[in-house]
């Protein structure tokens, strides 16, 4: 299976959900990679979004929740990439779902703090 790599801001992880049937966990993460444009004058322009709901199971849920925080900027290793549509306040998005291979803060993005 082919992975593709997410890059954005954390903009929420959820719980720890444990599941029953089969007793593997997962954390959500959702990440907003925003395409700003150079308007050429040394300033940027929105050029619209892309939102993530990216899964992470079992160990790595874990780690992901005990060292990443929401505004991270980050790089996501993820496989199984595809679109869907959610729903919120009565308006239908887009949304890409993936899971979650590996994490990473972005130096390219974001100053370590």
């Amino acid at each position: 299976m082919t992975s593709a790599i997410i890059k954005g801001n954390i903009a929420r992880t959820s719980g720890i959900q444990e599941f029953e049937e089969d007793g593997n966990k997962s954390l959500y993460v959702t990440v907003i990679d925003n395409h700003d444009r150079s308007d050429g004058n040394g300033g940027y322009t929105p050029a619209g979004k892309t939102v993530y709901d990216v899964s992470f199971r079992n160990g790595m849920a874990q780690r992901v929740r005990d060292s990443f925080k929401v505004g991270h900027t980050v790089l996501i290793e993820a496989e199984n990439v595809r679109a869907s549509l959610t729903t919120a306040n009565s308006e239908t998005n887009p949304v890409m779902k993936a899971r979650g291979i590996d994490i990473g803060r972005s130096p390219r993005l974001a100053a370590f703090k």
